[in-house]
């Protein structure tokens, strides 16, 4: 039927329209946090398949069943050292979550729990010692006798390795972590709740063949035991803008 003199088929279109407009990340508040998104896990899913947001489909498999928990911004991934919990993507198909040394751009949230973890914890990565093909982990210290500090390390050969840190950080508390590479005088760059924390340059990074893992890295058995939220990855750096977007007041929040 026709309705004030439009066609039928007009409705349908109109409808068309605003749905997709209301499911653009960019109309209801991603922004430019949405351009050259490679990768990006809101990890709200409570048991299972943790899906990936960007368009690119590299899904991560969930290994001796990660929990859930309220996190920053919805659910959170609960990993749980003594169970040897981890989620993982196979490298064949991770594209820009294995950059080696391009631009690039890594955000996501930090919990550590106050017990049950043993020795230092590999937090994620693309990094497996065997044959020389570490690229990028996540490391974190916790005990007193160490530093306590999260550190980002990088190799240029898949063997030798060099780190930048956080503070040290406690646990029981969320933290935001960004980390910036430039591939032009190879500048990495961590923050910790909008601040750079540890940066150095002439930083060259191997792209390696392992495939990525969060709650730990291949061939180890040093799993993380706490809570990650909103990881994402870029291949762009981040403005301080949009590092304060992301951390939204301590609030945190979905970009997809």
């Amino acid at each position: 039927t026709r309705e004030s003199g439009i066609h039928p088929y007009a409705h349908d279109k109109i409808n068309a329209k605003y749905t997709a407009r209301f499911d653009d990340p960019v109309y209801y508040g991603g922004g430019g946090l949405v351009r050259d998104l490679v990768a990006s896990y809101r990890l709200d899913e409570t048991i299972g398949v943790r899906i990936d947001r960007s368009g690119n489909k590299v899904h991560l498999t969930d290994n001796n069943t990660v929990g859930s928990v309220v996190g920053k911004a919805d659910r959170a991934a609960d990993f749980t050292e003594s169970n040897s919990e981890y989620l993982s993507a196979d490298n064949a198909s991770l594209g820009g979550l294995s950059p080696g040394s391009t631009d690039f751009s890594i955000s996501f949230w930090i919990y550590f729990k106050s017990s049950g973890f043993d020795g230092q914890q590999f937090v994620g990565g693309v990094w497996a010692p065997t044959d020389n093909h570490r690229e990028w982990a996540l490391i974190y210290s916790p005990n007193a006798d160490d530093d306590q500090k999260l550190g980002f390390y990088t190799s240029e050969n898949g063997s030798d390795q060099t780190v930048v840190k956080t503070d040290a950080l406690s646990h029981s508390t969320w933290y935001h972590i960004v980390i910036l590479h430039n591939k032009t005088d190879g500048t990495r760059t961590i923050y910790q709740d909008t601040v750079a924390k540890g940066s150095d340059d002439q930083v060259t990074i191997k792209q390696g063949t392992a495939n990525f893992l969060l709650g730990n890295v291949q061939e180890s058995s040093d799993y993380f035991n706490g809570y990650l939220d909103e990881f994402n990855m870029w291949n762009k750096i981040l403005s301080s803008d949009e590092i304060a977007t992301l951390y939204n007041s301590g609030n945190g929040k979905h970009i997809r």
